[in-house]
């Protein structure tokens, strides 16, 4: 009876002082994507963006939700110029799965977690500089170029592969221009993008 007694209180002595830690790995993602560039202010048109480039760090705080930071230049091959580029800046939020692989350490015990498939949500701000061409030649100026922020939101799907490597896809648009240099540029976008990513 006492021994019984001692090896129950032993269990839970060593309960009460077990600390678990979780360690995420943050991930850095390389994309190509392709979409459908739509301008909304007062000179309007549209036009098909192909072969974009897009990489972006992922940083996670917890399993289900990560800070993000990237940059994105989309290219028009019929015009050969390049439309749209600069940084995005913004959060995922996972709903369906854990981000990205952790390693848990409960004392000197420890495993790891990489789910096969998780799925989530995008925020994102970006901050963008345009070119999209030559203006006539009575407009007085020789080009439609500026800057302007928008707001992003979207959906993204991470398929594990390896312990380091997920392939990656994300499916977003460019909702809303906060603020721009020319009024006649109010650039929304819908946008696919496929790739890897790397994880630390």
């Amino acid at each position: 009876m006492k021994l019984l007694m001692a090896i129950l209180l032993c269990g839970f002595s060593w309960g009460a002082h077990a600390e678990e830690v979780e360690i995420f790995s943050p991930k850095l993602a390389f994309r190509l994507g392709s979409g459908i560039l739509v301008n909304t202010g007062t000179v309007g048109g549209s036009t098909l963006t192909t072969g974009g480039l897009n990489f972006v760090y992922t940083y996670f705080l917890t399993g289900s939700f990560a800070l993000v930071a990237g940059y994105r230049a989309d290219f028009d091959t019929q015009r050969n110029i390049l439309p749209i580029y600069g940084f995005d800046f913004g959060s995922r939020l996972y709903y369906w799965g854990q981000g990205t692989r952790s390693l848990i350490k409960i004392d000197s015990t420890t495993s790891e977690r990489h789910d096969l498939m998780a799925l989530y949500a995008i925020g994102e701000l970006s901050s963008k500089t345009f070119y999209l061409g030559s203006n006539p030649k009575d407009a007085g100026t020789t080009s439609l170029t500026g800057n302007f922020v928008s707001l992003n939101v979207g959906t993204g799907l991470d398929l594990r592969v390896s312990r380091h490597f997920e392939l990656n896809s994300e499916l977003t648009a460019r909702l809303i221009s906060l603020s721009a240099s020319d009024n006649r540029i109010r650039l929304k976008a819908y946008l696919l993008s496929l790739g890897v990513s790397y994880l630390f």
